[in-house]
């Protein structure tokens, strides 16, 4: 409904707030209606309708970004997604959310640093992660609501697809992970 009139949608969503309607759909309405098509840029990125906001603060190119992230997701793992909304932090309280039937992904963008900045790499990878999350929602066929177990699967997904585009960075945390669970051991025995 959004698509078609963006103002009636407005009114059924403020009615439905009203009446008090779950945590969750009150989220994605509130998210639905935070965008007007009017602030987006929009592009295509490997069959997939992308809205990047207007108003991201970035020193790079996001699109650039997305497509190099796309590349490392298998082509049938997006099929269907209708579109994903590229957005700021203020329109979201997840850092990226996945809507079941209607097939698209809201990905909060994170990374207003310039790339010489080192905060920049922390979060250009949280985001990347974020997607490939998303992604990984839509892959499982995720359904509706926070589910431990979808939630288990997506990160799954994420972690599948940030090691194979960074297997020496998977080894380091691969190793770390290894210690870590090492030293529980030996805690554990005293």
């Amino acid at each position: 409904m959004h698509d078609i009139d963006e103002s009636a949608a407005k009114n059924l969503s403020d009615e439905l707030m009203e009446k008090r309607c779950a945590p969750l759909i009150s989220n994605h309405l509130k998210s639905i209606n935070g965008f007007t098509l009017q602030n987006f840029k929009r592009y295509e990125i490997s069959g997939v309708t992308v809205f990047e906001e207007k108003k991201l603060a970035s020193t790079y190119s996001i699109q650039k970004q997305l497509c190099k992230w796309f590349k490392n997701v298998p082509e049938n793992d997006i099929l269907e997604i209708d579109r994903i909304y590229v957005i700021t932090r203020d329109k979201q309280d997840y850092a990226g959310n996945y809507m079941p039937v209607l097939f698209f992904i809201n990905l909060v963008w994170h990374t207003p640093f310039s790339r010489w900045n080192p905060l920049f790499w922390f979060f250009i990878l949280f985001d990347e992660h974020s997607l490939y999350h998303e992604i990984g929602h839509h892959a499982c066929r995720h359904t509706f609501g926070r589910d431990l177990d979808q939630e288990r699967d997506a990160n799954r997904y994420a972690a599948k697809r940030m090691l194979e585009h960074y297997p020496v960075l998977g080894g380091i945390v691969s190793f770390i992970a290894r210690l870590i669970r090492l030293k529980d051991k030996k805690s554990a025995r005293y």
